[in-house]
């Protein structure tokens, strides 16, 4: 019971890279779901890749006035598509 900040609909609002390698591959992504090619405002992508490798956005990414691109710290986010922040 309670209000604790926390229900299940935040946890669809947020995407984690957690693996290696390219953006545009499910299996990199935490519950295999990855972010919207428009990411909405409220929602937040979390680059984490495992170990030292790194994560690369291959593919178109917005962010909508009001979403959230955090790269965790010592992690690398490559960029070779585009990105655009709204």
């Amino acid at each position: 019971g309670g209000n604790d900040g926390f229900s299940s609909w935040d946890l669809t609002r947020i995407y984690v890279f957690n693996g290696t390698g390219n953006w545009d591959e499910m299996t990199n992504w935490q519950y295999y779901t990855k972010p919207p090619a428009s990411l909405p405002s409220g929602a937040e992508i979390q680059i984490d890749p495992v170990g030292s490798t790194e994560c690369i956005l291959n593919t178109p990414q917005v962010i909508i006035h009001g979403g959230k691109l955090t790269v965790m710290p010592g992690k690398f986010l490559r960029i070779i598509s585009t990105l655009t922040i709204q």
